[in-house]
């Protein structure tokens, strides 16, 4: 009996052994790979603040490209297809891919804006891994942000030249590999100018002047902006508010508040620098706590600049308020005290004329 199991165990043992054999001496089939004529690349533009992008293309130019292995120079790799219709470049710049985002493009969820590049790649009459340096051209929209970090395109040729494997590397050092990037945004928001009447002697039907001018900015530099943004006078009821709109170039705009009435501008990029002020019956501006007729002015944020990203409820606005408090002019007082007065001392005179002619009466 111990004999038989003994011999079970034996076989037991060898079975494995031959399994694991087996598995350690078996063939790893072979990869296939797919030759590929072209690659994409994702990008995503993203909204910040409240706006409506124009319409815009980026662009993807080959900044270099060297030899990771192989026999030749780098000279000698062949360049990324050219792209066709691409702009006319003043410093030699090779253009190989573009994507273009209509009016609007630019959203706050991602599945919404996704665009694409697609790069061509060159026929290679040699073997080797080879890697492109890729960069998106920086445009001059304002309020449009575009990526500064480079993209890595490594394509490996294998088969005497005949396979073409790419991989691209979009990810910043350090990071997980990707093929998609989310560094262009579009950042712009709505300005609003307010007006307040306060006081119990503040007419709030009486309309006040106001003047207005835009600036690019110190962020914004040499940005390109829309040539005129609106002005919406929805709550606004003056009828000389006939300038409809305004352009980011420091030329000022003037129009009327009454109290509880606003203007508003629109899709403003991130950075322009306003400045308004109330004019006094002159035209000139009053100042902060100055006065303006007879209400005492205050102001918030008559100066400042468009905010996108975190902007809060009380960003991007300027708030007036014209106060006026006084006495009303009662007339001629009608006070009881001298009449009171008077009976008082005409009472006493009687009593002592009373009181006089009984004295007499009794002598």
């Amino acid at each position: 009996m111990k004999l038989k199991k003994f011999f079970a165990g034996v076989v037991a043992a060898a079975m494995m052994l031959t399994v694991g054999a087996t598995a350690a001496f078996a063939t790893t089939p072979a990869v296939t790979y797919q030759d590929q004529s072209e690659v994409k690349i994702y990008k995503h533009y993203g909204l910040e603040g409240n706006g409506t992008s124009p319409e815009e293309t980026f662009y993807l130019v080959q900044a270099d490209k060297k030899v990771l292995t192989g026999d030749i120079k780098d000279s000698d790799i062949p360049d990324l297809t050219a792209l066709t219709n691409a702009p006319t470049s003043t410093d030699g710049r090779h253009y190989v891919a573009s994507v273009k985002f209509d009016e609007g493009g630019a959203k706050a969820n991602d599945t919404e804006n996704v665009g694409e590049f697609v790069v061509k790649l060159p026929t290679y009459d040699h073997v080797g891994k080879f890697e492109y340096t890729l960069q998106e051209v920086a445009g001059n929209t304002a309020g449009v942000t575009y990526r500064l970090d480079t993209i890595k395109l490594v394509v490996s040729v294998i088969n005497d030249g005949t396979i073409r494997v790419a991989g691209v590397h979009t990810e910043n050092e350090g990071g997980d590999k990707s093929n998609s990037f989310s560094d262009n945004k579009y950042a712009a928001n709505t300005l609003t100018v307010s007006k307040y009447v306060s006081g119990n002697m503040g007419d709030k039907k009486t309309y006040f002047q106001f003047e207005l001018k835009l600036e690019p900015g110190t962020a914004n530099g040499r940005k390109t902006f829309a040539e005129n943004y609106a002005i919406d006078y929805t709550n606004a009821t003056s009828d000389k508010n006939t300038t409809n709109n305004i352009s980011v170039n420091g030329t000022s705009v003037k129009f009327w508040l009454k109290n509880d009435e606003s203007i508003s501008i629109a899709n403003l990029p991130e950075g322009v620098e306003w400045t308004v002020n109330e004019l006094d019956a002159e035209g000139n501006p009053v100042a902060n706590g100055a006065t303006n007729g007879v209400y005492t002015m205050t102001v918030t944020g008559n100066t400042g600049a468009i905010k996108a990203a975190g902007a809060t409820s009380t960003d991007n606005k300027a708030s007036f308020t014209n106060n006026h408090e006084g006495t009303p002019d009662m007339g001629v007082v009608l006070d009881n005290a001298p009449y009171i007065a008077m009976l008082a001392i005409v009472a006493i005179g009687g009593v002592a004329l009373m009181l006089n002619k009984r004295r007499r009466d009794e002598e």
